[in-house]
C-alpha cells in the first residue's frame, strides 16, 4: 500500500526519493508526516524510529511520532514523545496542545488547563485553544453552551507545510473528539456518544472513535431498564 501511494502521489514520491538518496537527513520527518496524513501510520512510525535513532535531538521527529501514536490511541507513547519534545523545545505549541488533549481525555482537567493556558501565554489569539478551555469550564461548571468562532486552521508539520494531493486538511476533529472524551470521563455518556457519532459521520474510518462509541453504547445497554412486562432480575 505504501509503495502504491508513493507512486500515485507526486509529493510523497518526491519526499521518498529524497529520503532514499539521503537516509541520514532530516527529511524522514516530513515523509513520516505525509504517510501519517495518508493513514499509513505503521509506515510513519517505522520511519520516525529509524530517523530518531540517527537524530534523537530533533524535536520535529518526536512531534510526528507523537501524532502517530495519538492517532492510533496509544496515549502513553504519545505523551512520552511530546514530553521529549518539551525537553528539547519547552515552548513547542504542538506538544503543549497534544499533551493538553491527552490529559483532558483522561479527565485530568486541571493539568489540561495548565497546558492550554501555557499556549495562550505564547499565542494569546489562539481561538482553538480558547475553545478547548471553554469546553473544560463547561464540564467543570455546566452552564449555557459557549458560542465560539472556529479555529483558523490546525497546525501543520513544523517546517514546510505538507498537503497531500493538492488538498489542504480543512479541519482537525481532534478538538471535537477531545470534548467527547472529557464528557465520557465525567460520566456524561449520552453527550459523548452524540459527539462520537458526529465525528464518525465525517470520518467513517476512524476506528478509535468507533471503539469508544461501542464501549459507550454497551454501557447504555447494560443500564437500560427491562422491557415493559418484564421484571428486572433480583440481585
Amino acid at each position: 500500500m505504501a509503495a502504491d501511494l508513493t507512486k500515485n502521489n507526486p509529493e510523497i514520491e518526491a519526499l521518498f526519493r529524497k529520503y532514499e538518496s539521503a537516509p541520514d537527513s532530516y527529511v524522514f520527518a516530513p515523509l513520516a508526516d505525509a504517510y501519517r496524513k495518508a493513514g499509513l501510520l505503521e509506515e510513519a512510525v517505522e520511519i520516525c524510529r529509524k530517523g530518531l535513532r540517527r537524530h534523537p535531538e530533533y524535536p520535529s521527529g518526536h512531534v510526528v511520532e507523537g501524532k502517530c501514536h495519538f492517532d492510533v490511541g496509544k496515549l502513553d507513547e504519545s505523551e512520552a514523545s511530546f514530553r521529549k519534545v518539551l525537553e528539547l523545545d519547552q515552548n513547542n505549541l504542538v506538544a503543549l496542545k497534544y499533551l493538553g488533549m491527552i490529559q483532558a481525555g483522561r479527565g485530568r482537567l486541571d493539568e489540561a488547563g495548565r497546558y492550554f493556558r501555557n499556549i495562550l501565554e505564547l499565542d494569546p489569539e489562539n481561538r482553538e485553544i480558547k475553545g478547548m478551555l471553554d469546553d473544560i469550564r463547561e464540564v467543570e461548571q455546566p452552564s449555557t453552551p459557549v458560542r465560539r468562532e472556529p479555529a483558523e486552521k490546525d497546525e501543520d508539520f513544523e517546517g514546510e507545510p505538507i498537503h497531500l494531493g493538492g488538498e489542504e486538511e480543512l479541519e482537525d476533529d481532534l478538538a471535537t473528539t477531545t470534548l467527547a472524551d472529557i464528557y465520557a470521563a465525567q460520566g456524561f455518556d449520552q453527550k459523548a456518544a452524540r459527539i462520537y457519532r458526529e465525528v464518525l459521520r465525517n470520518q467513517p474510518g476512524n476506528e478509535d472513535v468507533r471503539r469508544k462509541l461501542r464501549a459507550l453504547e454497551g454501557a447504555e445497554e447494560s443500564e437500560a431498564p427491562p422491557p415493559a412486562g418484564e421484571e428486572a432480575p433480583h440481585a
